[in-house]
């Protein structure tokens, strides 16, 4: 009998209702292949100390291992772990469907080791229980970097073999099938290896379509499952096109086949939707819970904790941004803009100045302003948005007043993105760009329909490691 695709794509069937949350907060799924990489990272974070200690002092036999036993259960083993693990996530080392390049993956874990040595040395420095012997400490953070550069490039040459694909054929010769066989075709590791096209009703005669066969109609599908080892079927029909739903049953049925959604694989390899889909109907499905949602409560109170913890802890930074401005002759040292916000409201956002009229009458980024939007501190005031409620810690950015308008003739459903209250940080500008072309703000307006519909505190927390590493790097606009 067929089930859904519930491996590490972790797939529904095409027509699955979103699940109702019943008063519990939603919790974003995690792929197999990201614990799997999880559980390597732990042990090499046990395995580099250990194995430092052991060369280091070069003793072994049954005192160390009672030492060992005892080590495991230490506040030190726990905190390196976490600290460790959260660096590696935030600078994307848990992508499982990411090719770890050599040179960037080593680059990525040289920022990784270097970030949690330094906070686990602060911490060191402020309780000293969590302090560890200088060449040890250095040693293993070396031996850690080496593992886990190892891990990746034994996942890279694993599914490079492909031995582990899936073969699939899409049902749909539309857009929307097109776009999942090209989203499969440019995703590193997606496991799945498309075979060809199937045509809902047959209306179409067999031919090629970006590469790939349309190999028949719907009728034919338990002769191509067998001929061509089919495991799984992903249904890509859209509206205009018309699937007999009793040849379909049958011939899944009678096969051991899995049965994945275009959409929902789409979501899942990509982190937003597929424009094809949205239209009035799949918006009414999911817009009128995101309202009714109780995290949405317990969202505004994280706000209000984490807004004044942030303006506490980046108060030095805020009030040395100020004296730094005055001294470059800014008079105005915030700057004020109207945006748009939660239900379509108008509101004054805040930022620090980094512009300055020119000689020529334009406006110029300052030496100051750039190194503030650089490294986003010139973002902080709006701190005192999410304090007023305006904004919260994470959501779609607010546009001003001109673009919100220009985005609502562009895309006829672009008001949904004011369901909820805009953020300092979204999945949008994590996942794509800045923009201001039209096809582009409709690939946005995507990325904030993925946020909508999977809000949750697990994406929250993803979208805040995510924007760490931006800000670090000092990358995007």
């Amino acid at each position: 009998m067929a089930e859904p695709y519930l491996d590490e794509l972790d797939q529904k069937v095409v027509n699955e209702r979103p699940p109702k949350q019943k008063g519990r907060l939603m919790i974003r799924k995690i792929s197999r292949r990201s614990l799997l990489l999880l559980f390597l990272d732990t042990a090499a974070v046990l395995a580099a100390f250990f194995l430092t200690v052991y060369v280091h002092g070069g003793t072994w036999g049954y005192e160390y291992f009672l030492w060992s036993l005892k080590y495991f259960a230490s506040p030190i083993t726990f905190l390196s772990t976490v600290v460790f693990v959260t660096c590696f996530y935030i600078f994307d080392l848990y992508d499982p469907y990411k090719y770890f390049k050599a040179g960037q993956t080593f680059v990525d874990i040289l920022y990784s080791v270097f970030l949690g040595g330094l906070i686990l040395a602060s911490v060191s420095y402020l309780d000293r229980t969590f302090l560890i012997a200088r060449p040890i400490f250095v040693i293993s953070i070396g031996a850690l970097g080496f593992l886990v550069f190892c891990i990746r490039m034994l996942y890279d040459a694993l599914f490079e073999t492909r031995i582990l694909d899936t073969r699939a054929l899409i049902i749909g010769t539309g857009p929307l099938g097109c776009e999942i066989a090209e989203v499969i075709k440019r995703t590193p590791h997606s496991r799945v290896e498309i075979v060809g096209f199937v045509h809902p009703d047959g209306s179409i005669p067999r031919g090629d379509l970006l590469g790939l066969p349309v190999l028949g109609d719907v009728s034919s599908l338990p002769i191509l499952i067998n001929e061509k080892n089919v495991l799984l079927v992903i249904l890509a029909v859209e509206s205009g096109e018309k699937l007999p739903e009793s040849e379909f049953l049958y011939a899944v049925l009678k096969q051991n086949v899995q049965v994945a959604s275009a959409v929902h694989l789409f979501e899942k390899l990509e982190g937003t939707i597929p424009y094809q889909v949205v239209n009035d109907h799949y918006l009414l499905g999911f817009v009128n819970q995101v309202k009714r949602r109780n995290y949405l409560k317990v969202k505004r109170m994280v706000d209000i904790l984490f807004s004044v913890f942030f303006l506490l802890i980046f108060s030095p930074v805020f009030l040395m941004t100020t004296a730094l401005l005055s001294f470059q002759g800014v008079r105005k040292v915030f700057f004020v803009q109207t945006r748009i916000g939660e239900n379509g409201a108008p509101f004054q956002l805040f930022k620090f100045r980094t512009m300055t009229y020119g000689q020529d009458g334009g406006n110029r980024i300052t030496r100051i302003g750039q190194w503030l939007r650089k490294y986003r501190v010139d973002e902080l005031p709006q701190m005192f948005n999410v304090l007023k409620g305006d904004m919260s810690l994470v959501g779609p950015r607010p546009e001003i007043p001109f673009f919100a308008e220009e985005c609502q003739k562009w895309i006829p459903f672009y008001n949904v993105v004011f369901t909820v209250r805009p953020g300092l940080t979204g999945w949008a500008q994590v996942k794509f760009k800045y923009t201001t072309s039209e096809q582009d703000y409709e690939r946005k307006f995507c990325y904030n329909l993925y946020y909508l519909k999977n809000v949750s505190p697990a994406l929250d927390l993803i979208i805040f490691l995510k924007t760490i590493r931006i800000i670090l790097l000092g990358r995007g606009q």
